[in-house]
């Protein structure tokens, strides 16, 4: 019973207010989960701009039109928000520190959720690659 309704460029730009506005608002959804991001790690280094442009930017944009409609939010971030240093899992109340600008562009995201929706839920994954050498 549950209807999905996919959003993607070109018809859909994060980054573009109205662009997100008129979709949050046309769908009438009950909620919205912010999958869109920059997650090429080592390119952000590089291209600083337009990962903050996506991963900052059109997330307060998403923020600002489900606040509007109230809609809830599920914000996929990342534990890149974290230094990655120590040995023990970290706490979702832990101190943030990101390791590097992808990080800190989640984080961005994560503060525009808190500071601007107000039904929200923060989901910081984390990305595991098991390593096996074929023979």
């Amino acid at each position: 019973g549950i209807e999905a309704i996919p959003a993607d460029l070109p018809e859909t730009d994060i980054t573009d207010s109205s662009s997100i506005e008129n979709l949050i608002a046309e769908t009438k959804a009950d909620a919205v989960i912010h999958c869109a991001a920059f997650t090429n790690v080592d390119l952000a280094e590089t291209e600083k701009e337009t990962c903050r442009k996506i991963n900052s930017d059109g997330t307060l944009n998403v923020a600002l039109a489900c606040r509007k409609n109230d809609i809830k939010l599920v914000y996929i971030s990342t534990d890149y928000v974290f230094s990655g240093e120590g040995n023990t899992p970290f706490e979702t109340d832990c101190k943030t520190a990101p390791c590097n600008y992808y990080g800190e562009t989640k984080l961005m995201g994560e503060n525009a959720v808190k500071d601007n929706c107000n039904k929200y839920f923060i989901v910081r994954c984390i990305v595991v690659i098991d390593c096996v050498k074929l023979a």
